[in-house]
């Protein structure tokens, strides 16, 4: 018990030491406190490099066997603290990010960034606020100025700025969080906010404030994972695009390509599951969810073989009836070696055929059990 008073002390000092250390260059540099604070909440463990150095110092003496073994305990608590540490502090500045912070300590820019949100000019008016400027974020700069629809883009990198402005782009450097960015680029008259940034936190934290100053604006969200499309809709989005869901309509086309199925039919797929898909995300967003887990948004693709002397033999697309299993759709059928893409409602089974399904993985769940009514199939 002696030693664990030493060991705690010693363990927050390095934790505050290290965090002061890494916090305060990346805002000496320019960024804003959150920025500065997760930086150093993220940077303030003992690295793994360290016991490389811990172990040489103890083999030429310069470290005793006491105080390698308390730099070891040392190490790993900063290890298992660390992310706790990042967790909960990430929460907590999310919520302080309206704080009154002193001036010094809010500014969000540096004699090294580049023109920052205060710069940008005040005729801005039912125009696009565009935050990010990573790949989504060029991608709709370059389609808005090619169909000559006014726009204004706000970053946090200053070099991602400074190359933008290079290239003659109406981009500004700023925290999109922040209320006052906000008015600075325009948007108590814009006509949409795309969230194209790749930090969560700030994308949560946006949307209400962005709501506050316009409640009228359209927000379009981006999003990783699917699950967190329902509380972005509940905190104020319009609209919120989740990559793991388009991802996977992207896997489906490359899968019914490889089966010789049409461009023409694949994009007419493509775009009944995207508007199912889309309409259940805002349906599960306003209803109460009573299952587990993830909102079971994931599109499937099934191969449902039909073997000789199942009952399915004989039987037409229509009959089976699997459209009305949640939008189930057979866009192939594979016979001998060969795939038939579109397949007529009036197609009929034979042996050894074999069923191409897409749909919604609860919906082609649903598919199969009706298709296990009929005989004895085997699933794979």
């Amino acid at each position: 018990m002696g030693m664990w008073p030493i060991l705690l002390v010693m363990t927050i000092g390095v934790l505050a030491l290290k965090g002061a250390v890494a916090g305060g260059v990346t805002l000496a540099l320019g960024y804003p406190i959150r920025v500065a604070a997760l930086v150093g909440l993220a940077l303030s463990q003992v690295g793994e490099f360290s016991f490389v150095m811990a172990q040489a110092g103890q083999h030429y003496g310069l470290l005793s066997p006491y105080g390698y073994q308390l730099f070891l305990a040392i190490s790993i608590l900063t290890m298992i603290v660390t992310p706790v540490l990042i967790q909960w502090g990430s929460l907590v500045l999310m919520r302080a990010g309206s704080a009154a912070w002193p001036a010094w300590l809010s500014r969000e820019s540096s004699s090294r960034a580049p023109a920052d949100a205060s710069h940008v000019p005040a005729s801005f008016s039912d125009h696009v606020i565009i935050a990010g400027f990573g790949l989504n974020g060029r991608n709709l700069a370059r389609v808005l100025k090619e169909s000559e629809i006014p726009y204004v883009v706000v970053d946090l990198y200053a070099d991602t700025v400074s190359r933008g402005q290079a290239q003659g782009e109406p981009i500004y450097y700023g925290d999109v969080t922040r209320r006052e960015v906000l008015d600075r680029m325009g948007i108590g008259g814009a006509r949409l906010l795309v969230l194209a940034v790749s930090d969560p936190f700030a994308t949560r934290r946006v949307i209400p404030v962005a709501r506050q100053a316009n409640p009228e604006i359209h927000i379009v969200a981006r999003t990783r994972y699917v699950r967190e499309v329902e509380e972005l809709l509940r905190l104020g989005a319009d609209e919120v695009v989740p990559e793991e869901f388009e991802t996977s309509l992207e896997i489906f086309e490359l899968v019914l390509r490889e089966y010789d199925v049409s461009p023409r039919e694949i994009k007419r797929k493509q775009e009944e599951v995207r508007r199912e898909g889309y309409a259940r995300l805002r349906r599960e967003a306003t209803e109460p969810y009573t299952g587990h887990g993830e909102l079971p948004i994931e599109v499937d693709v099934h191969y449902q073989p039909v073997p000789a002397g199942s009952p399915l033999i004989g039987r037409s697309l229509d009959d089976l009836k699997l459209h009305d299993y949640g939008g189930v759709h057979v866009p192939a059928i594979i016979r001998q070696g060969r795939t038939h893409p579109s397949p007529a409602n009036s197609w009929r089974l034979e042996a050894d055929d074999c069923l191409v399904m897409i749909g919604a993985r609860e919906a082609i769940g649903l598919a199969i059990r009706a298709l296990e009514q009929h005989g004895d199939l085997p699933i794979i």
